[in-house]
């Protein structure tokens, strides 16, 4: 990309010979005033910075067919308008003179032309190239000072908070490509990170693309295809790219997957970008009213949705093709499931009028509707496999059951109650069980609680601590991010308890402040109002 051509419209680009020497061997040594022009920094604000003694500012004397390129450090630090000495083998009037700094950046002057190239490789850190130009007048080469004014374009990239981190990221344009690879993954599970970009100043008439990669290998693209301006020294920010944060919800006969932020900002209809009626396996399932949804766990690796329903029946679903996998009319007052090894699926059964519940049954994925064996636990509502300690953790009423898995590979597996745990001192009425992370479980209902699986001791969670209706709680430990389900405040408004139209998040589940909610309007379905029981995470 051309210099001359871009960008360098540089008013009273000036140079001040304060002496100039000639030596016997011809050597010219000239001393300048040189100052660096504003500057935007990371902070967004723009500023004009101090020498400091370890500089170096390089200068390219055109005269004629000779190019001479000489380099010097300020000859005091800590002042703005800086003394420099440049040695050179004479000079003359007319001859063109170019300064740029860092020294070592990448500009070149060939035929008449002068090229400045951004890094093809950065590390994501702000930095900064100055150039200025003039004209040397012989015994003098400039009257004034030389100020070297900010040439490349910075873009300020925010990736949100997420889970997941970032390795590399890869701006491509027609003019160029750049990519920035961090010297570690770029971590924002806890926090936003930000990083820089320097590109080359030009129209950019096919707009870019800007790709993120993971440490997962996953990738996600900002772009833009309309022709863009990227001016030299100005910033363009980037703000809150990454993946969104999405959230499965159930409830009636519907399971929705929706961009949380935009549900957010623009409402939860404007949000959805997944939708299942369960009426569309109605013929294949069982029942007449395919509805009471109330639970939607994500499994395989976000890659399958395994759903129950209060009215009995449990599917596991093909997200991408929406495809029935699995499903089950034979489980009452089904409140959850979970995927175990060996292609088992376990069901939470919880009281029912007609019999068969009160129980955590268990089937094989390739085997629908056929129950292979059963354990007893009462009001069962929450399953939940850890692979880590190869043990089913099921609640129920005021009860956590851990189970060992016997006869796995049998026809005939069973589950063997290894220990029944009392919640009732923190948790009753349980409704949800999570797995937080490999050692730690989240038991909700009426209040809610961690319980660390190496010491067997409870952690009650004060957000929780009014909270009677609890239907569903995500809690990720790094981030400290937190989407639940409560219908305590609709039960003391309406005549039930069992269902709300909010989805809550907090960001401190030690304190009360809740950050934000997304309410489904009473009219979304029309004149049917939206029971919604539980909200997954799908990706945080």
């Amino acid at each position: 990309m051309k210099l001359i051509k871009h960008i360098l419209i540089i008013s009273a680009v000036v140079f001040s010979i304060l002496s100039c020497e000639k030596n016997e061997e011809g050597i010219v040594a000239s001393r300048f005033e040189i100052r660096l022009g504003a500057a935007i920094g990371e902070d967004g604000t723009s500023s004009t910075r101090a020498w400091e003694a370890d500089d170096q500012v390089a200068l390219i004397r055109v005269a004629g067919d000779k190019v001479e390129h000489v380099v010097a450090s300020p000859l005091m630090e800590g002042r703005k308008d800086g003394l420099f000495m440049f040695n050179w083998e004479g000079y003359q009037a007319g001859a063109e003179i170019i300064a740029y700094y860092p020294a070592d950046a990448a500009v070149t002057y060939q035929d008449g032309v002068l090229d400045a190239v951004a890094p093809k490789t950065q590390d994501g850190s702000l930095k900064h190239l100055y150039i200025g130009k003039g004209v040397s007048n012989g015994s003098s080469f400039l009257e004034e000072d030389l100020v070297l004014e900010s040439y490349w374009h910075t873009f300020a990239v925010t990736v949100k908070k997420g889970d997941y981190s970032i390795s590399k990221a890869e701006f491509v344009s027609e003019q160029q490509t750049v990519t920035v690879e961090f010297a570690n993954p770029m971590d924002c599970r806890k926090k936003a990170g930000k990083f820089f970009i320097s590109l080359l100043p030009a129209t950019y008439d096919k707009g870019y693309t800007l790709t993120f990669t993971t440490s997962d290998d996953e990738t996600f693209v900002v772009r833009e295809d309309d022709e863009t301006l990227l001016a030299a020294g100005e910033m363009t920010q980037i703000n809150e790219v990454g993946f969104p944060s999405e959230l499965v919800v159930c409830g009636d006969n519907m399971i929705y997957i929706i961009d949380a932020d935009k549900a957010y900002r623009d409402g939860f209809s404007e949000g959805i970008t997944w939708q299942w009626d369960a009426n569309a396996v109605a013929s294949t399932v069982g029942p007449s009213d395919m509805t009471r949804l109330d639970d939607c766990k994500v499994v395989d690796n976000g890659t399958k949705i395994l759903a129950t329903s209060s009215y009995s029946w449990a599917v596991l679903l093909d997200i991408a093709t929406k495809e029935l996998l699995w499903w089950s009319y034979s489980s009452k007052n089904a409140h959850s499931a979970e995927l175990l090894p060996g292609g088992r699926i376990a069901v939470a059964c919880s009281g029912s009028d007609y019999g068969n519940g009160d129980r955590v049954q268990i089937f094989d994925i390739n085997k629908p509707n056929q129950v292979l064996s059963y354990a007893d636990l009462a009001s069962a509502h929450g399953v939940v496999w850890n692979e880590s300690t190869q043990r089913l953790y099921a609640v129920g009423g005021s009860v956590l059951n851990i189970y060992t898995l016997t006869n796995w590979d049998s026809a005939t597996p069973t589950l063997t109650l290894e220990r029944s745990i009392d919640t009732s001192k923190y948790v009753t009425g349980l409704h949800d069980l999570t797995l937080v992370n490999s050692s730690t479980l989240l038991l909700a209902g009426r209040k809610a609680a961690l319980y660390e699986l190496t010491n067997g001791t409870f952690t009650a969670l004060p957000h929780f601590n009014e909270s009677k209706g609890l239907k569903s709680v995500n809690y990720n430990p790094v981030s400290g991010d937190c989407w639940y389900t409560d219908a305590t405040s609709e039960a003391n408004q309406v005549d039930y308890d069992w269902a709300t139209r909010t989805i809550f998040y907090t960001s401190n589940i030690i304190g009360s402040q809740v950050d934000r909610q997304i309410t489904i309007p009473q009219n979304f379905l029309g004149s049917k109002e939206f029971h919604m029981y539980k909200v997954r995470v799908k990706n945080w």
